[in-house]
């Protein structure tokens, strides 16, 4: 027996589960918090990296509050005036095993990192990541990311 169909749209609260003859809509409901921080042995500010090949860029902590959170993807945005070839690939690695895509960079200097399956970092629990950096540039581009927009279930994102 097919219930009948209630409206709701995707991100906005339905009162019931929604089933007919095209199945079930799912509404995630987003809860606790999540904390993206530079870990201490991430490389200095003004640190020289070789201009080609892959470099471990940064060591990145995900801190889920009280809540396990499930995270499916990071924007990252080049910061500063440094033009990102397309060639430029980034992603993380955890105990040097890639946990994610490999993503390229856009015209505007934006790169979605995903991971599939998602990362799930436990309440009260840190993953410690390595964000890597496969650069085929020029020698005298100064380069600089951060995490513009996280796609996780959090309710709240930090940092």
């Amino acid at each position: 027996m097919d219930l009948p169909e209630v409206p709701c749209t995707v991100g906005v609260d339905c009162p019931v589960p929604v089933t007919g003859d095209t199945g079930q809509q799912v509404v995630e409901v987003k809860n606790g918090n999540l904390e993206l921080s530079l870990n201490g042995s991430t490389l200095a500010n003004n640190t020289q990296i070789p201009s080609t090949g892959t470099v471990r860029f940064a060591v990145v902590n995900f801190t889920a509050g009280n809540a396990d959170v499930s995270v499916r993807s990071v924007k990252i945005a080049k910061m500063g005036l440094a033009t990102m070839p397309s060639t430029t690939r980034i992603w993380f690695e955890k105990n040097g095993i890639r946990v994610s895509g490999k993503a390229a960079f856009t015209s505007e200097g934006d790169a979605l990192v995903s991971f599939a399956p998602s990362l799930v970092v436990k309440a009260g629990a840190t993953e410690t990541l390595d964000l890597y950096v496969e650069l085929a540039t020029v020698a005298g581009y100064d380069l600089q990311f951060q995490s513009t927009v996280v796609d996780s279930s959090a309710q709240s994102t930090n940092g």
